[in-house]
Formats: structure tokens, sequence, C-alpha cells
């Protein structure tokens, strides 16, 4: 991915992130970080509600494996596409 294109796709997901319960928004971006953390992987978030504890996410490159296993480790519930966190 060029530098252009992971500008905008972090912009992208800033406003997914955005809409969701700000709890849940912090425990996404904790998720992005670390998947970014373990070398170059990318996903973009999409259909997140306002002020709701799930979004869909598309893996974009690098380990797929990364959402799952970050994921996992933050106790957020991974599916094939969506990120949903724990809430009472």
């Amino acid at each position: 991915m060029t530098q252009q294109e992971i500008d905008q796709l972090f912009n992208a997901n800033v406003l997914e992130i955005d809409k969701l319960n700000t709890a849940s928004g912090s425990m996404i971006i904790a998720l992005i970080q670390g998947i970014e953390s373990n070398g170059p992987a990318y996903i973009r978030l999409s259909g997140a509600v306002n002020e709701g504890h799930r979004v869909n996410y598309e893996h974009i490159s690098g380990d797929a494996s990364l959402v799952s296993r970050v994921g996992g480790s933050l106790g957020l519930i991974i599916t094939d596409n969506s990120i949903e966190t724990r809430h009472a």
C-alpha cells in the first residue's frame, strides 16, 4: 500500500470508530494498533452503528490471522467479517 492509501484507510477507519460507543471505539483502536505493531497489516472498518459495540471489517493486507489473535487477546469477539466488544 502507498502512504496515500494508508492515510485514506486511516481516515475512513477513524470515521467508523467515531460512531461507536466510546469504550468500544477505544478497544477497536487497540486492536488496530496491535495489528500494525506486528508488521504492515491493515483492515478496513465499515457498518458501525452509532453508540454501538460492533463494526464490520475487511482484511486489506498483511497477516490476516493477526485480527483474531490480537482481537482474542483483547477479549473481542471476532467473526469472519465483524468485530464486537463485550458489553453489559
